[in-house]
């Protein structure tokens, strides 16, 4: 038997008075985020990293120097090949998919990328004093319209912003915003602004498309190269 939800008509009446309540309550489609993202396409870079002269040293030494660069930094020496988290912005770069979470006062980013995970609160904090600087950093959040605005700060400086090795230090503060440009498109803008390894602000902006039928996949950077030495502490006699 189909139950009865609303009966006679004050319940009717009463509903419809709440009803604009309740709607009033749900954020607007734009702002939902949520969802599984895959890069679609390359970065555009707005504007191009020009370097210090100590952070350009330090960017030529990963890349075999300028005479003959390589595609990417070095296995050698780069933080994420021994395990170290990658930080918000290399996560960025990478041709890997990100799930978004809302709750109602935070986002949460699930990276399929080292399984990383990352979290912005959209509560009107504001960052800690004093806090010890993190691989993610702190992230906070707010809307500007239908635009996600987000700033991190205390990213530990043992990070790539890039495959390519560009560094960067704890002064950093790493700019994002989000915005749906449809159902199923989203658009993200990034800034590094960091006054001690560059000369002036730079950033770019990438494209994802939503993936719904799509699930975050385990995919551990450091499994296999790591996984012969743990074998031969845990293997049974």
């Amino acid at each position: 038997m189909r139950t009865q939800l609303i009966h006679g008509p004050f319940s009717l009446a009463t509903a419809l008075l709440f009803a604009p309540l309740l709607l009033a309550q749900a954020p607007p489609a734009s702002r939902d985020l949520s969802g599984l993202w895959t890069p679609r396409g390359r970065i555009d870079f707005l504007a191009a990293p020009e370097m210090k002269p100590w952070a350009k040293e330090r960017y030529e030494a990963v890349r075999f120097g300028v005479a003959n660069p390589t595609e990417q930094g070095l296995d050698m020496m780069d933080p994420a090949q021994v395990c170290y988290p990658t930080g918000p912005s290399r996560q960025l770069t990478l041709n890997r998919p990100f799930e978004i979470v809302h709750t109602p006062d935070r986002i949460l980013i699930l990276y399929e990328f080292q399984h990383e995970r990352r979290l912005i609160y959209t509560d009107g904090r504001g960052h800690p004093a004093g806090q010890k600087p993190t691989f993610m950093g702190h992230s906070t959040g707010r809307w500007d319209g239908d635009t996600l605005v987000v700033e991190s700060v205390g990213q530990r400086e043992e990070t790539w912003l890039d495959g390519l090795g560009s560094p960067h230090t704890e002064a950093m503060r790493y700019l994002e915003r989000f915005r749906r440009l449809a159902p199923g498109s989203l658009e993200v803008n990034f800034t590094i602004d960091d006054p001690e390894a560059y000369t002036k602000p730079w950033g770019g902006k990438r494209l994802y498309e939503a993936k719904p039928d799509w699930l975050i996949m385990e995919q551990i950077n450091c499994e296999d190269y790591m996984r012969e030495r743990l074998e031969r502490v845990i293997r049974r006699p």
